[in-house]
């Protein structure tokens, strides 16, 4: 739905159904923005930060991780701290 959304107002935002998917598209052209949900299938979206962060110079800079969807509050300050 957010994806949607942010079509319609002219971004050009790709969704991902698979997180590892998501990372190997990353690669190729990295994105401005990864905005994930924290609760997925196959990994959460906090692994989803570190391993985007983690896979090369080109990930490191600008891309910034905001936690869609519902966590607790222990699991958003834990994202938060390994993202930054």
């Amino acid at each position: 739905m957010l994806c949607v959304i942010l079509q319609m107002h002219l971004f050009d935002a790709i969704p991902f159904a698979d997180p590892q998917v998501a990372l190997e598209a990353a690669r190729e052209e990295p994105p401005d923005y990864l905005i994930s949900d924290i609760v997925m299938q196959g990994m959460t979206g906090i692994e989803l930060a570190i391993l985007f962060r983690a896979r090369g110079p080109c990930l490191q800079g600008s891309p910034l991780f905001r936690p869609a969807g519902c966590a607790g509050a222990d699991q958003t300050s834990k994202g938060s701290r390994a993202y930054l």
